[in-house]
């Protein structure tokens, strides 16, 4: 009688990615559709014991997107929650900024508003006017039956009267796109534009790595 011989399979070696690329990604895929975080991406496809070839596939999907400064603003507004490492990046400080005008028109009487519009700091159809919209839109109403029935106008130019004789051409709404602007990019120009001593300078560009090549120039000189 002949004996059967059954072919018995190799264990698949889940720490590869030769031959199991595609099912990698799309669990990578998965995961990321759940909204996992890096970390728990990290435990569910057992980065730490995966080959050179599988972490290369699986670290694009451990970096985290920062959310724009549109998804911000809805996220403060609606009070949800912001990772903390989210609240130093620009989009937050755009978003925190026209938050924090929307909120502070919000609070005006429709006299108040109304002169912040006449002023054009607050301008008819922007950003900051459809938001306090949204977030109270009683006020804009009653506002704009305030200025319908005062007659008032938008006064894009205001002009002063100097001792001299000579007058003052002052275009507010280009002073309110300018201070828009400065709020919310302040902090890069300045960085930008920082004059830096030799010494830090030295400081951010000898890293670990460079000071170890260095070293071995010298030992090699």
């Amino acid at each position: 009688m002949a004996r059967s011989t059954q072919k018995t399979e190799a264990p698949i070696d889940y720490t590869q990615a030769k031959g199991r690329e595609q099912d990698i990604i799309n669990n990578l895929n998965t995961f990321k559709a759940q909204n996992m975080t890096p970390e728990q991406i990290i435990k569910a496809s057992d980065y730490q014991n995966a080959t050179p070839e599988k972490k290369a596939l699986i670290e694009p999907y451990l970096k985290q997107q920062v959310p724009t400064a549109s998804a911000m603003y809805n996220a403060i507004a609606s009070k949800a929650d912001i990772p903390d490492e989210q609240k130093t990046s620009l989009p937050y400080k755009i978003a925190s900024n026209r938050y924090a005008k929307a909120n502070m028109y919000s609070t005006m009487t429709p006299s108040q508003l109304s002169s912040e519009m006449t002023n054009s700091k607050l301008i008819q159809g922007s950003q900051a006017y459809e938001d306090l919209k949204a977030m109270n839109p009683k006020l804009v109403q009653d506002t704009e039956n305030l200025r319908i029935v005062n007659g008032s106008k938008q006064n894009v130019f205001t002009y002063v009267n100097n001792p001299d004789g000579t007058t003052t051409k002052t275009n507010n709404l280009e002073n309110t796109f300018a201070q828009d602007y400065m709020d919310n990019f302040k902090e890069a120009i300045q960085q930008m534009f920082t004059v830096q001593t030799p010494e830090q300078i030295r400081a951010i560009i000898r890293t670990p790595d460079a000071a170890q090549a260095e070293d071995k120039a010298f030992e090699l000189e």
